[in-house]
């Protein structure tokens, strides 16, 4: 039963993804039409597109989903009906047709299910406990991210290169927020926020966030994969792609700057410190794990220097050209309150004088499910919450924030016995990032969530294979058996005989 012969010497033929990749820069080019124009019939042929995607190849239709994203406070403002109105539905029901279609389980895991219970049963008793009229929008709203979070889990988890193919949508949502938020589509409703190229920062219709929220996250991607040698990995086989353009170094790093630029021009403190975090981690764990024959991957030594060229190439175009030029002096002025004065950021002031406002049982069940802006308004603040953790707390006491912690940290324990580095290190971007912006509402915190728990699904799912690989014959050989260790294997069973 453990003859090597079992385990034919083949490479898997790489499938060609130049058809896959240009349907999401078409979707890219399709977003970008919609939010530039804002129609509603676009909206609707878009919707249908998208949904379709999700029923042929998830895979595409998840990146589809995300390329809305830059545009969603524009296309809220400009047409009489959220965008995501009809895309959500669209996503989940597109799923489940693909999973009916395939045989394969609804996307109802474990973990993913307790914490969108507890988070549910935190809303109602919320509502229950509140003196506050009860926001039931806000609580349709919590569900249905919910099954978002789901549903990217799912898809996470089992598709072959979900992650090569979500980097690639990243990619150009990233590349269509940029360019879109240079030609400035819309109008700010705050002062802070001007046309860029007139003392303002990259943004649409004054949605700063939702050009970093993708920008970083594929940043990270890019940097963090440049980083890291590749090892055997969940249940890829060999030749199947794990990251985007990982053998392309050329494209790679012209993405990099490109992305860097676009990041810099927004002046977003939160997601700059989130990114050089969240690669610090990568970095510092994968040392640790070094001497592990356990860990999934392995710090690439010459990567170092080139990365820190790029980013320093960066850092010098922002400070010498974007900040002075196009910024008007944001940058650095923003960048040197945070080093100097970090406790005098406005969110600070937010949090304690809307924390100030609960008493008794509101922390413990919170003042009812899309409160905050009112409690704030208590304090003498008209802002939401810039923090998805405060959100949580506020609105539905420590029963949420604790059931969203202990489930980040069971996500922590699953990467640490995995030895999974890249996993890690998005953890810790997850976490810094929407610990100084976003909501319980925010659909790139509930996106990029899913992308994280079934990373770690993916990486425990194909961990398994190794033990059936010895209860029966596989296409392919076992983890940790190279090639060329077949052959040596092979030749000496023959020479035996």
């Amino acid at each position: 039963m453990n003859d090597i012969s079992m385990y034919p010497n083949r490479r898997r033929k790489k499938e060609s993804t130049i058809l896959p990749v240009g349907i999401i820069w078409c979707f890219a080019l399709f977003a970008f039409g919609m939010g530039l124009l804002a129609d509603l019939a676009l909206l609707g042929v878009y919707t249908m597109a998208m949904t379709l995607a999700f029923m042929i190849s998830p895979r595409i239709g998840l990146p589809a989903f995300v390329m809305v994203l830059p545009f969603e406070l524009h296309l809220a403002e400009t047409m009489p009906i959220s965008a995501f109105v009809t895309l959500m539905p669209g996503m989940i029901v597109g799923y489940l047709v693909y999973c009916m279609r395939v045989g394969r389980k609804a996307p109802f895991e474990r973990g993913g299910i307790i914490l969108g219970g507890a988070l549910i049963a935190a809303a109602l008793l919320s509502f229950a406990s509140s003196d506050l009229p009860p926001q039931y929008r806000m609580f349709v709203s919590l569900c249905l991210m919910i099954a978002i979070f789901l549903v990217c889990a799912s898809i996470m988890k089992h598709e072959r290169e979900g992650l090569f193919f979500i980097g690639h949508g990243l990619i150009a949502a990233s590349v269509i927020g940029g360019v879109g938020g240079f030609l400035y589509i819309g109008s700010s409703d705050y002062e802070v926020v001007q046309e860029i190229g007139t003392g303002g920062r990259l943004a649409i219709g004054g949605n700063v966030r939702a050009v970093a929220n993708v920008v970083g996250l594929g940043l990270f991607i890019l940097i963090a994969s440049a980083l890291l040698k590749r090892r055997d990995f969940f249940y890829h086989e060999q030749g199947e792609r794990m990251f985007p353009l990982e053998n392309n170094i050329t494209l790679r790093a012209f993405f990099i700057l490109l992305l860097g630029f676009f990041l810099a021009a927004t002046a977003m403190r939160g997601m700059i410190v989130a990114l050089a975090g969240g690669l610090f981690a990568v970095i510092v764990v994968s040392m640790l794990f070094s001497g592990d024959r356990r860990n999934r991957f392995q710090l690439s030594i010459w990567a170092l220097p080139i990365i820190g060229i790029v980013i320093y190439s960066v850092m010098v175009l922002t400070l010498t050209y974007i900040d002075p030029e196009i910024l008007g002096g944001q940058f650095a002025l923003r960048m040197e309150r945070l080093i100097y004065e970090p406790l005098s950021d406005p969110r600070v002031a937010i949090w304690m004088g809307t924390l100030g406002q609960l008493v008794g049982k509101e922390w413990f069940f919170g003042t009812g499910l899309g409160t905050f802006r009112w409690m704030a308004a208590q304090a003498g603040f008209f802002f939401y919450a810039h923090s998805v953790f405060v959100d949580l707390l506020v609105e539905m006491g420590v029963v949420a924030l604790f059931s969203m912690l202990g489930f980040l940290g069971l996500v922590f324990h699953k990467f640490y016995k995995q030895k999974n580095v890249f996993g890690i290190g998005l953890l810790v971007f997850l976490i810094l990032s929407f610990s100084t912006h976003g909501s319980s509402s925010s659909k790139a915190f509930w996106i990029t969530l899913g992308l994280v728990y079934g990373l770690a699904l993916a990486a425990s799912f194909g961990s398994n294979l190794p033990k059936r690989a010895q209860q029966r014959p596989m296409s392919r050989p076992p983890y940790g058996t190279s090639p060329s260790r077949m052959k040596a294997v092979a030749g000496q069973q023959v020479g035996d005989h």
